[in-house]
């Protein structure tokens, strides 16, 4: 398995909560299986992803792993696109890798 380490997305303290849960509604992740437990985890054959708020920082807190490093960047950049439909001014999740 090829995992990143933990990424933390900067954002407002009184945001963060409802930032994970935009993105939980509208996101779209096609072929995957979805839990939405703590935050958002989107489970594929090959890997996964997992967002959620911090509950004691401003941060979005960010975790990947694939079976292979085509799939570990395959999983990010759908995050990515799906994260910046929804958030467009908030930093994409690539750059802080």
């Amino acid at each position: 398995m090829v995992p990143t380490p933990e990424i933390n997305l900067d954002v407002d303290e009184d945001q963060k909560f409802q930032i994970v849960d935009q993105f939980k509604k509208n996101a779209s992740f096609e072929n995957a299986s979805v839990s939405m437990l703590d935050g958002l985890r989107v489970e594929y054959e090959d890997g996964w992803g997992l967002m959620r708020a911090s509950n004691t920082t401003p941060k979005l807190v960010l975790r990947f792993e694939g079976t292979s490093q085509k799939s570990l960047d395959r999983i990010i950049q759908k995050f990515d696109e799906e994260f910046l439909k929804v958030h467009p001014n908030l930093d994409k999740i690539i750059d802080q890798i």
